[in-house]
């Protein structure tokens, strides 16, 4: 017996993965700049301020996911577009507190919705790019804060 996924759900499922990766990615970049494995700065007694930071992350992560899994399913190419580029800017305004690991998880938000804003739009929405260089520029800006900070 086959099981069949509904195009909707299998949406909802990779946005999930995708939040739940860049959930990872901070952790890892956090765990990087917390312990000091790139800048020669070891700190070996912040390891419980590290898994708090996690953890509110994980949290964060998990409302981004909630908040967004409808607009996932049923995309409307305005509000994707619109929200793609909030998460965007916050994405770049994280990039001084990099060491909340927030800017993976908002950089991932605003490119899963700018890309499916593209889909629907034909790739003619001027915002949506400016979201998705935004969400570019403060993944990598904020991960080399991570990492060399």
């Amino acid at each position: 017996m086959a099981v069949t996924v509904s195009p909707t759900s299998s949406r909802q499922q990779q946005f999930g993965i995708t939040l739940a990766g860049a959930w990872l990615v901070g952790f890892v970049l956090n765990a990087a700049g917390t312990f000091g494995w790139f800048n020669g700065e070891r700190d070996d007694d912040q390891v419980v301020g590290w898994l708090v930071v996690g953890g509110i992350a994980a949290v964060i992560t998990a409302g981004m996911f909630w908040w967004n899994r409808s607009l996932v399913a049923a995309p409307v190419a305005a509000r994707l577009s619109t929200r793609a580029l909030i998460f965007g800017v916050l994405a770049f305004v994280s990039i001084p507190v990099f060491w909340l690991g927030l800017h993976p998880i908002f950089a991932a938000t605003a490119i899963v919705l700018g890309m499916e804003a593209m889909r629907f739009a034909e790739g003619k929405k001027p915002l949506t790019f400016v979201a998705l260089i935004l969400a570019a520029a403060g993944f990598v800006i904020g991960s080399a804060g991570n990492l060399f900070g």
